[in-house]
């Protein structure tokens, strides 16, 4: 990323402006902070949880943060630049509901397959419940798979999440309330 003692060179912050929700002013704090935690240049997925650990300091965020890591890693390196921390950071703090809601779709859906199972959701609730220290409910994994499934074929594409979540007060409800918890403030 390009860099000037400590800020980002004028043309990356032009082009991350346009990619994110962050002001220049943002951007080059973010940088700063992202330096401290990466003075490589990018974070390794262990980096990133202990990075996490410390935004979650009262609970087990790691299960989550590994999560997180994969769903920001587009490229697929095992390392997070500054560009795909950035991005990740601005669709989770500042995304619109939708996009957030695009977001937990990835989280979701561990293996990449477009599609999430119950296997998958079960996984992301107890590393929420580790992370959030909140009860969901105890069938939520079972409950969202037989609400959300409506070609009964055992699993969920992004159409039907994206329908059944937008179409269900309740269920649009709890997952606010677990992307706020999952947001660092």
């Amino acid at each position: 990323m390009g860099q000037t003692n400590g800020t980002l060179k004028p043309k990356a912050v032009e082009d991350l402006m346009r990619m994110t929700d962050f002001n220049d002013k943002e951007l080059n704090q973010w940088y700063q902070e992202f330096q401290k935690d990466a003075p490589k240049g990018h974070l390794s997925k262990s980096e990133f949880v202990k990075m996490f650990r410390n935004l979650f300091p009262e609970s087990d965020p790691s299960q989550f943060a590994d999560h997180v890591f994969r769903t920001f890693d587009v490229n697929k390196d095992g390392v997070l630049n500054f560009r795909e921390f950035i991005i990740g950071l601005s669709l989770t703090l500042k995304g619109t509901f939708d996009e957030k809601l695009f977001w937990a779709f990835k989280i979701y859906d561990v293996d990449g397959n477009g599609f999430i199972s119950q296997s998958e959701l079960n996984e992301i609730i107890a590393a929420m419940l580790a992370l959030c220290r909140t009860k969901f409910p105890a069938m939520l994994a079972e409950e969202l798979i037989l609400t959300l499934d409506k070609n009964n074929d055992g699993q969920v594409s992004w159409a039907e999440f994206r329908k059944g979540v937008n179409e269900n007060k309740s269920l649009t409800k709890l997952l606010k309330e677990a992307l706020d918890c999952v947001t660092p403030a």
